[in-house]
């Protein structure tokens, strides 16, 4: 007699043999990567507005203000990689989130654009720790088989910070409440804190090998040369994109079109978020090209969109389309770096996708304060799309160069 299992059809087999993805670590780990996003987006999407409406800066000083915390983000991924290594997953993530709530309070009291410079620049350093630190452990906990699809899901905890963050601070700043948006932020990340010591992780054994690698300063223990690539294309997607949200508050001023701003990230998170799934499942059918190559052509769509809205109808319409691009790329990248990586260097493969994600997201805000005034926002955004098919050339010819055979 054949047992209950073999009489399943040959699709529920698979599945009830699949190894499990949503265990109580899994979890964890995605609030706590869901705080830390949150706080990041709150503040990104109005510190613009609070430097010009509060210390009555220019653009270009606006700018300044919202990407040097990125540039924090970027610093810290000299040391971020090694120290998860070296001092462990568990123990890197509560420094990452101990000092994040620190720094948001200290918005509170900043007396000027340079003290608030400062601020966002270590603010920055924190959330680098966490952007390097969660995203390791997601990949360590999820299963080799499902790596798109649970890196897909972990990359949602962004995503609904995207929607969630930009709603709230939008929701708050038109009432002149950056008082109250600060606070928040810290609420979050004492939230994080509590969650921290609850994380059971094990221990990650590393060979003297790994550990001579991981020691000093040599280019080897900040960079993880396969992972560069893809993350290049996460790069300047996250310079076209970290435009959009540094600058769209300022934007809507000029179209008169504030009161919609805060639903164009809502429309955007549930785009990325509907459509995470069946992005992570082709992923782990059929690789990473299917997925990146219309996604790209996709954001630049989008982009082209935002730049020319006339309305609010144009301005949510380009938040579909910019959302199932850039939500797309963004799973599929991550998982990449997941599914490429050995699990002693997947700190530092981190690293690498975040720190090149860095770079992309202090360089649009600072290039489009810069170019406002001689462009305008339309022309800046614009240029934005242009940048998307430039990504959408250089991934082609990652893609084809990767998959051709060896002589």
């Amino acid at each position: 007699m054949r047992s209950t299992e073999s009489q399943l059809p040959a699709t529920e087999r698979q599945e009830t043999s699949r190894p499990p993805l949503w265990t109580r670590e899994y979890l964890l780990v995605c609030l706590i990567s869901l705080f830390g996003a949150t706080n990041a987006y709150l503040l990104m999407v109005v510190i613009a507005a609070y430097s010009v409406d509060v210390f009555h800066t220019d653009s270009a000083a606006a700018g300044t203000a919202a990407s040097i915390f990125i540039i924090g983000a970027l610093i810290s991924r000299i040391f971020a990689g090694k120290m998860l290594g070296l001092l462990g997953y568990k123990s890197a993530l509560a420094i990452g989130v101990a000092s994040n709530a620190f720094f948001s309070l200290c918005y509170i009291f900043v007396p000027s654009i340079e003290m608030l410079v400062v601020v966002r620049l270590l603010h920055g350093v924190s959330f680098g720790i966490i952007t390097t630190t969660a995203p390791a452990i997601a990949a360590d906990i999820v299963p080799t088989s499902r790596a798109g699809e649970g890196m897909g899901y972990f990359g949602l905890s962004a995503t609904i910070a995207t929607g969630v963050g930009p709603f709230l601070a939008m929701l708050l700043s038109e009432a002149g409440n950056y008082v109250m948006i600060f606070v928040l932020c810290a609420v979050l990340m004492f939230a994080g804190l509590v969650l921290c010591p609850l994380l059971r992780i094990k221990k990650l054994e590393l060979s003297a090998e790994d550990k001579t690698k991981l020691s000093g300063f040599k280019l080897t223990s900040i960079i993880e040369a396969p992972v560069v690539p893809i993350a290049f294309v996460a790069l300047l997607l996250y310079f076209c994109y970290g435009g959009v949200v540094s600058f769209i508050a300022l934007f809507m001023r000029e179209l008169d079109l504030v009161e919609f701003a805060s639903l164009f990230f809502v429309v955007f998170a549930v785009v990325v978020f509907a459509s995470r799934p069946l992005v992570g499942r082709i992923f782990d059918a059929r690789g990473i090209r299917v997925i990146v190559i219309p996604a790209l052509l996709c954001t630049a769509l989008g982009l082209l969109l935002f730049s020319q809205s006339q309305n609010h109808w144009m301005l949510l319409a380009s938040a579909v389309v910019i959302g199932l691009g850039v939500g797309a790329v963004q799973g599929a990248t991550l998982a990449q770096v997941a599914k490429v990586t050995p699990p002693a260097r997947r700190g530092v493969a981190s690293s690498t996708y975040s720190l090149l994600i860095d770079v992309g997201y202090s360089l649009g805000p600072l290039l489009i304060g810069i170019f406002v005034p001689y462009l305008g926002f339309r022309g800046v955004f614009l240029a934005l799309s242009l940048v998307t098919l430039l990504n959408f050339v250089c991934f082609v010819c990652y893609s084809r160069q990767s998959t051709r055979p060896s002589s």
